[in-house]
């Protein structure tokens, strides 16, 4: 029996490796048990069995933007997705876990509207913005004190008119905010009117744009000229890509320069670092991944990955942009229900599988990284 005990560590101590990930750590949601993980990188294997956790709140449906960092703090935006039974109150907070010691430390949570749909820091950090689906509060901006607490919910920033707003994203250089109008197929763009490092005001600048399909997510380019926007299709229509060019003039037009097909049921877009190319997961069954080059206002497909997963949902580069984690919420394995995270590395466009993988409960599905 001793033999066979020290045979099966030293199989363990053999086979198992750690991905390459250059991180100081993986932050993960879980619904399933609703549950916020944490686990440090480099991966040893005696603490990846057991990774900090802490219950919170949250939803696999429409997910892509409601976990930030500032600093060792973690905010999660409490949701129970658009797909909720009546049995269930809609999100109404934000709550802030600390990390000490690579442990997960409830910290405090604060009311904001209801039901949130994105959280987002402004590049500076000083101001964290919330999305919502509630008339008259589709927009709130919090500004922060120096140890990340809201002091003070800036008051009627921008009257919009329209429906309720599914994401909002910061330009890099901070003086715009992009917005997604998922229900209504419109984007628009917002002027963030600064003294010093505060803000005054907001105001809309350009015509609100119209898509076709079913819009639901953007981010800026690195220079910050070009802003994908991402269409998730429907059962009988691939997603798409849309790479748009945003007027700044107050009554300009937002004009599309290009279009490319990213599979069913695209889930989640991921610049890279370099800004040169742009990962999306997408798939009605399998999880799976596409890898777009971007220059000169448009995307060409360089590969796409089938993974061992089911249900993708987030993406992340390392710090370097040389790998790649993605967590599906299930994994084609029969018996118990588990979810993975995958990681691969990068190089010009292709990515290549690596041996290590992090096995979680089912449901896992947004990521965060601590660089």
């Amino acid at each position: 029996m001793k033999k066979l005990s020290f045979g099966l560590i030293l199989s363990v101590s053999t086979f198992a490796q750690a991905p390459d990930f250059d991180a100081k750590g993986l932050f993960y949601l879980q619904d399933g048990q609703d549950k916020l993980g944490y686990f440090a990188l480099p991966l040893k294997l005696q603490d990846s069995r057991h990774p900090s956790e802490i219950g919170i709140s949250n939803s696999i449906e429409n997910n892509h933007r409601i976990i930030g960092l500032k600093a060792k703090s973690v905010y999660i935006l409490e949701t129970k997705g658009q797909k909720q039974g009546e049995e269930y109150a809609p999100g109404t907070y934000v709550s802030v876990v600390k990390l000490q010691d690579h442990q997960l430390r409830p910290d405090y949570r604060f009311p904001v509207a209801e039901n949130p749909t994105s959280l987002s820091f402004d590049p500076s950090q000083h101001y964290l913005t919330i999305s919502s689906t509630t008339a008259g509060n589709e927009i709130q901006i919090f500004e922060l004190d120096d140890f990340g607490k809201p002091i003070r919910l800036l008051p009627g920033v921008l009257h919009m008119e329209g429906g309720a707003i599914n994401d909002l994203i910061w330009h890099p250089n901070k003086q715009y905010l992009a917005f997604i109008r998922k229900e209504d197929k419109e984007l628009g763009l917002i002027r963030v009117v600064w003294d010093k490092n505060r803000i005054i005001r907001l105001e809309q600048v350009g015509e609100l744009t119209k898509f076709e399909g079913v819009p639901s997510q953007g981010a800026f380019s690195k220079d910050g000229k070009s802003f994908f926007l991402l269409d998730e299709g429907d059962d009988h229509r691939k997603g798409q890509i849309f790479v748009i060019r945003l007027s700044q003039d107050d009554s300009g037009k937002h004009q599309l320069i290009s279009r490319i097909d990213v599979g069913f049921q695209p889930r989640q877009l991921s610049l890279h670092p370099s800004g040169d190319y742009l990962g999306v997961t997408h798939g009605k069954v399998e999880a799976m991944v596409s890898i777009f080059s971007f220059k000169n206002e448009s995307l060409e497909l360089r590969s796409e990955i089938t993974t061992d997963g089911l249900q993708p949902a987030s993406l992340k580069w390392d710090k370097n942009g040389k790998n790649l984690a993605i967590s599906c919420a299930y994994t084609k394995q029969f018996g118990k229900p588990i979810g993975q995270i995958y990681f691969y590395k990068f190089s010009s466009g292709k990515l290549e599988k690596q041996s290590g993988s992090v096995v979680m409960n089912a449901g896992i599905h947004q990521m965060e990284v601590w660089h």
